[in-house]
């Protein structure tokens, strides 16, 4: 290979891990993945997977894969079977006799007599999905994701079985990788091949857990030469015709066919320039092979004669152009660092601070996310069950804390497809502060109602112990719990060791606010925010009405729920939205005031005052 061309490639290698396309960030993000999807489906009947920007959701009905000569490559459809019996026409009345299902809206008859579904059943019950004909997916605009809903099957498709015993010439993926991802199973979401005569009646296979992991498993080389077809997709190609997906199954048909030691650094270039031409051959032929399930065309019903000589067109200006395609592309700054390259070495800085600065917010918004992710599932997942069942009796809903705490150590099952136990653990972890300062919060509040003072001494001293685990909402329960027990000295030890500066400069993240508006400008708040950490807000149940100050208290009584329809505030699981919400740094300025106001310190509680 030629000098300038391997200087080509470590230049462009460099400039995409400026632009953030590491490694770490993407192990990050992949952690971040796992750990959402993990905590959306804790408590849930379904299991969510995030793929991309999309999570998907899964559950196993009693159906049956069925692929028939003439069903498409990829595509199955789904019969129904009763007590292992295949069920065909003659079920029919029998079923809808005893209206155990909508029949006509579920199932329909297909040319062989059978009784097959076409609709995925949960959705038409409870009418929260609604999609395109013929589309897979909801689109929500509002969270820019795709919802898809579908089924999942635990063994490994028929007609995929070709992929498991292939020749692999390179060893990739090992064999270790294969048994692994024939573990997960796959998919089948409600889609038809687009040319099939049948359409309504097929579900396409989906192996995306697999597909993830593969991605998961990239070299770092791999998944930059990916982030750079990506681009020119989005950037150059911009045609309807082919997607990501398309680039995606490319990719792994390069690394399958080739040596490992292709992907290094110096070769990078080389390597996109070889994907480019595995795209281009296969658009001259109007066929791309799924990389599961080759007999399927990825190109049916998206891949027209015009689309064909357009995209050919733009593949082959690609390779003519070479290296300077990349004065094409806009994206990420790619095109003005090809031109500061050559024409300004003070341009090309101000391009790497300008990349910086963008990762390394983008670092910050992702961790605060993790967060919120972890409140929603607290509040959802958690308080809001517990405590509509404990109906405002505070030690019920203490037992029903303790027993929660137990739960997280056992997940369900269909939570663990996928994911390794240590996953699990980990990001069940997440929940643990915000657990056990509520159940902290509410033990003291039963303290001080207990007459007995060696039981209310000891109970307050094992609950202390665990607000002071929390970051900083906990530690001002702890002072508030200091606060409520009359020691105002310890108070002011303890609120005067806080980091005031930190606090004040540093805004706190809140997922607990039931009025969208205030849900807002808090994450507005928080995306403008460029510290590394941010607190949560802090939050009191009315059963904590003994430690909370009088000041909250009004908060709380003043009815929250006056934004709530008539519908919400007769709903038990909305009792848990009564609760005094306020961000931590503005408690703890209430805090110090009502502190120092009580030992006198006339200036300082002036200073707090003027503050909160």
């Amino acid at each position: 290979m030629h000098a300038d061309k391997e200087d080509d490639s470590s230049w462009l290698y460099d400039v995409l891990h400026n632009i953030g396309a590491t490694d770490i960030y993407r192990k990050m993000r992949q952690k971040s993945c796992i750990i959402t999807e993990i905590l959306q489906t804790f408590r849930t009947p379904f299991t969510f997977y995030r793929m991309g920007s999309t999570f998907e959701g899964t559950d196993t009905p009693v159906v049956r894969e069925l692929h028939t000569p003439c069903t498409p490559a990829g595509y199955v459809k789904l019969q129904l079977v009763i007590e292992d019996k295949p069920c065909t026409s003659e079920y029919w009345d029998i079923i809808g006799h005893i209206n155990l299902v909508d029949m006509n809206r579920l199932f329909k008859i297909d040319k062989k007599d059978r009784l097959v579904l076409v609709e995925c059943t949960w959705l038409v019950k409870h009418k929260l999905f609604v999609r395109a004909k013929n589309k897979p997916c909801d689109k929500s605009s509002a969270l820019h994701m795709d919802n898809v809903i579908s089924f999942r099957c635990k063994t490994w498709p028929t007609m995929a079985k070709e992929w498991l015993h292939r020749h692999r010439r390179f060893g990739w993926p090992t064999q270790e990788t294969i048994e692994k991802l024939k573990s997960f199973g796959f998919f089948v979401v409600r889609k038809g091949n687009p040319l099939s005569l049948e359409i309504d009646l097929e579900w396409r296979i989906s192996l995306s857990l697999q597909e993830r992991q593969l991605m998961f498993d990239l070299t770092d080389v791999q998944h930059k030469c990916y982030i750079v077809l990506k681009t020119f997709n989005r950037e150059v190609i911009c045609l309807d015709c082919i997607t990501t997906y398309h680039w995606k199954t490319c990719l792994f048909y390069a690394i399958e066919e080739n040596d490992g030691n292709i992907w290094n650094k110096k070769l990078l270039w080389n390597c996109i320039e070889l994907c480019i031409r595995h795209m281009l051959k296969w658009v001259k032929c109007g066929f791309c092979p799924n990389y599961f399930i080759p007999e399927e065309n990825m190109f049916d019903g998206r891949l027209n004669s015009s689309g064909q000589v357009k995209l050919e067109k733009v593949l082959k200006k690609i390779l003519d152009l070479g290296f300077g395609s990349l004065l094409l592309v806009n994206e990420n700054n790619l095109g003005d660092y090809f031109r500061s390259r050559t024409e300004s070495v003070e341009r090309f800085r101000l391009l790497q601070a300008e990349s910086k600065r963008i990762y390394n917010e983008t670092v910050y918004i992702e961790s605060v996310s993790l967060i919120q992710s972890a409140l929603i599932a607290f509040n959802h997942k958690i308080l809001q069950t517990e405590y509509c069942q404990a109906n405002g009796k505070t030690l019920m809903f203490i037992r029903s804390l303790w027993r929660t705490l137990k739960t997280l150590h056992h997940p369900c099952d269909d939570i663990t497809i996928g994911r390794t136990a240590r996953d699990i653990k980990y990001s069940l972890s997440f929940m643990l502060p915000y657990i056990y300062t509520c159940l902290a919060s509410n033990i003291s509040s039963i303290a001080f109602q207990n007459s007995n003072t060696q039981i209310r001494d000891f109970l307050l001293l094992g609950c202390l112990k665990y607000l002071m685990n929390d970051d900083l909402s906990g530690r001002l329960k702890f002072i508030s719990v200091l606060y409520a027990a009359g020691s105002y000295s310890d108070c002011e030890w303890w609120i005067d060791i806080q980091d005031e500066e930190y606090i004040t400069r540093n805004p706190s993240t809140c997922r607990c606010r039931h009025i969208k508006n205030d849900r807002e400008l808090t994450e507005k708040n928080i995306i403008n925010a460029l510290p590394k950490h941010v607190s949560t807000c802090v939050s009191f149940l009315p059963t904590e009405l003994p430690i909370i100050p009088d000041a909250m208290k009004y908060e709380m009584f003043r009815y929250v729920g006056i934004s709530l329809d008539e519908n919400e505030k007769t709903d038990a699981f909305g009792r848990w939205q009564y609760r005094a919400i306020v961000d931590s740094n503005i408690y703890y300025f209430l805090l110090k005031y009502l502190i120092k106001r009580k030992l006198d310190r006339i200036n300082e509680y002036e200073e707090a005052k003027a503050v909160s």
